[in-house]
């Protein structure tokens, strides 16, 4: 008797994992865009949306002169491009909002909605693991889940870079937050996150 049972329950677990193997996977993303969405964070960037604009300028601007004290001779010529420079430091008063810029990080927010914090990040860097340069499709496949928006780049249609006349854009949008990644030539360029109802 205790051999039929014995028998019948090794049956029985191996018919739990054979009905286990044979369900679907659940599409399992390499990036969790959303929670980074929630967080107001690119994790490659020092500052979240909502960081106390003040505090950013201020060790920004610390950081440069540190930089500056130490390596004058290389200072930044402001008629170059900034992108690739982390040293960089400027802060630029657009009218309806400022932007100070971090050499390859953008940071923004509306003069009216200065309490709230930066409300716009930008970065010319790597973004949620993926490396500049990093193709369209291998951004799309690392979160098949997101829903993003594509669509084709015209003048004046990105205010971080508003020359910017081509080029593909995806978008997700998770409740009060939009991600975006910008493409030249299908790689990737720059990566933004923004309060949506700020900038939209």
């Amino acid at each position: 008797m205790k051999k039929i049972f014995a028998l019948l329950l090794t049956f029985a677990l191996l018919a739990s994992f054979v009905g286990c193997g044979g369900k679907d996977k659940k599409n399992s993303d390499t990036v969790d865009l959303q929670y980074y969405a929630k967080i107001g964070q690119i994790p490659e960037v020092d500052y979240k949306l909502s960081a106390k604009c003040d505090k950013v300028e201020d060790e920004l601007s610390d950081k440069y002169e540190a930089y500056l004290s130490n390596d004058p001779e290389n200072s930044p010529d402001h008629d170059h491009d900034h992108y690739a420079e982390d040293t960089y430091f400027e802060v630029v008063d657009e009218g309806d909002y400022i932007f100070i810029n971090g050499g390859s990080r953008y940071y923004f927010y509306k003069k009216a909605e200065k309490k709230e914090g930066i409300s716009c990040i930008v970065t010319f860097g790597d973004a949620f693991g993926f490396k500049m340069g990093t193709f369209i499709y291998e951004i799309k496949n690392a979160m098949a889940s997101v829903e993003f928006k594509e669509e084709e780049i015209t003048e004046g249609m990105l205010f971080f870079d508003e020359y910017l006349s081509s080029g593909t854009v995806l978008s997700a949008e998770f409740n009060d937050v939009t991600v975006m990644f910008v493409f030249l030539d299908g790689e990737l360029y720059a990566t933004a996150m923004y309060k949506t109802a700020s900038w939209e």
